[in-house]
C-alpha cells in the first residue's frame, strides 16, 4: 500500500505556493530556508522496484503561516500516534527531490520486514539541493551543495531541539553516502556556535560515509556527534566501491571507517564492518561492479546494503530498536583479519559482522542501554 513520508528541504520551491515540488537547487534568495511537508509514494513490488510519488502537500516552514517547529511537532505526534520510530534520512549523491522521497519509502518498506521483529518507521527525509545527475561533474557539484545543505541541516537540528524532550526523544538518524557529508557540515557549524544539543537523537547510522576517515575523532568535524546522540554506528564495507571512486574523483582518502581514526572515538561509537556479509565484488557468483552514478542498481548492495541486504538490516534494526545483544558481531580482536589484506584491529569500537558467531560471548557488543 502507498506510505506517507515527511520531508525538510532547503530546495527551491518550483510552481504556485504552497509548492508541490522542489528544484535541484537552493533558494537563491535564502540558501538556508526551510519548508516541510509530507508525500505519499507508491509501494513497490521489489527492493529496487521504482516507486512513484502519487502526491506531494507543502505544510509549512519559513515564512509560511505554520512554521518549523509546529510541522516537525506534527510529524512527532503522528509517529507517536501510529507507534511508529521517527527517522530522519540524509540521503546521498544523485537524489532529485522526488527520488528523495520515493528513497526514504523504500527504506521504511525494506525495515517494515526486518527479522527477527519488524521496525515501523515514520521517516522524515532532509534533502539537501542535488538535482539528481550523475557522472564526475555532478558529484563535485553535489559535494558542493551537500556542504552548503549542512547549514539548512542545522537549523533543522537547532528546530528539533527546541521542541518538548518527551516528543524528540525517540527520534534516529540516519545519513547515506554523501550525506554523511552534509551531515558534518551541519555539525560542525552547530559546533562553531556553541550550540550543539545533547542528546537529540536516541541513535545515529552513518552508512558507507563519503566523509573523512578521521571525521567522529574531530571537534571541528562529526566529533560532536556523539554529544547530540546517545549511541553512533559506522556501517562499512571495505570493499565498497563506490567511495573507492569518489576518491579517484577528488583525492579525498580514506572514508569514514575505512582508515585509521587518527584520534580516540568515544565509547559510545561503534564501527561494525559488514566485509563478511555483503557480497565482495569479483568473488564467484557475485555479479560485475558496475557503477552508473546513479546508485540505484541491485550491483550498488556494494554501496546500499544498509537498505537492500537483509542480513545488514537486521543487524541495523537492533540499533534502531535500542538493543544491546548482536548475536552476529565479533569484536576485531578475535577476528582473523577482513580478507582484503587489512590485519585485525584492537581498537575497542571496531566490530565484524559474522554469520556464526559461536559460543556466544561477551565480545558481542551493542550500544549502550540509553
Amino acid at each position: 500500500m502507498p506510505r506517507t513520508v515527511y520531508f525538510a528541504t532547503d530546495r527551491q520551491p518550483v510552481g504556485p505556493q504552497p509548492a508541490k515540488d522542489y528544484a535541484g537547487i537552493a533558494d537563491p534568495a535564502e540558501p538556508e530556508r526551510l519548508h516541510l511537508g509530507r508525500a505519499t509514494v507508491s509501494d513497490g513490488l521489489g527492493t529496487e522496484a521504482a516507486r512513484t510519488v502519487l502526491s506531494v502537500e507543502t505544510l509549512g516552514g519559513d515564512g509560511a503561516a505554520k512554521g518549523v517547529g509546529a510541522v516537525l511537532g506534527d510529524w512527532l505526534g503522528a509517529a507517536a500516534t501510529a507507534n511508529a520510530i521517527p527517522l530522519l534520512f540524509v540521503h546521498g549523491f544523485s537524489n532529485s527531490f522526488h527520488g528523495a522521497l520515493a528513497r526514504v519509502a523504500q527504506i521504511a518498506d525494506f525495515y517494515a520486514e526486518a527479522q527477527p521483529k519488524p521496525v515501523v518507521l515514520l521517516p522524515m527525509v532532509f534533502t539537501w539541493p542535488s538535482p539528481g545527475d550523475s557522472g564526475k561533474a555532478a558529484y563535485r557539484a553535489d559535494r558542493q551543495s551537500a556542504a552548503l545543505g549542512g547549514l539548512g541541516l542545522a537549523r533543522l537540528f537547532g528546530e528539533l531541539a527546541a521542541l518538548p524532550e518527551a516528543g524528540r526523544k525517540p527520534l534516529r538518524l540516519l545519513a547515506h553516502s554523501m550525506g554523511n557529508w552534509c551531515l558534518q557540515n551541519a555539525v560542525s557549524a552547530l559546533a562553531a556556535k556553541g550550540k550543539v544539543p545533547a542528546g537529540l537523537f536516541r541513535c545515529a547510522i552513518l552508512a558507507a560515509a563519503d566523509t573523512d576517515a578521521d571525521a567522529l575523532a574531530q571537534q571541528d568535524k562529526l566529533g560532536q556527534l556523539p554529544v547530540m546522540a546517545d549511541q553512533v554506528t559506522v556501517a562499512v564495507f571495505k570493499a565498497d566501491p563506490v567511495l573507492k571512486l569518489s576518491d579517484g574523483i577528488i583525492g579525498n582518502g580514506p572514508r569514514l571507517g575505512h582508515g585509521p581514526a587518527k584520534g580516540p572515538l568515544a565509547d559510545t561509537v561503534t564501527v561494525i564492518d559488514y566485509i563478511k556479509c555483503v557480497p565482495i565484488p569479483g568473488t564467484p557468483g557475485v555479479p560485475d561492479v558496475v557503477v552508473d552514478w546513479h546508485d540505484t542498481t541491485w550491483n550498488s548492495i556494494f554501496h546500499q546494503y544498509y537498505r537492500n541486504c537483509a542480513d545488514v538490516r537486521d543487524d541495523l534494526a537492533r540499533v534502531l530498536r535500542s538493543e544491546t545483544s548482536f548475536p552476529h558481531r565479533i569484536h576485531y580482536a578475535d577476528g582473523t583479519g577482513d580478507d582484503t589484506g587489512t590485519p585485525p584491529r584492537t581498537d575497542a569500537n571496531y566490530w565484524y559482522w559474522l554469520q556464526d558467531v559461536t559460543p556466544a560471548s561477551d565480545t558481542q557488543r551493542g550500544p549502550p542501554a540509553p
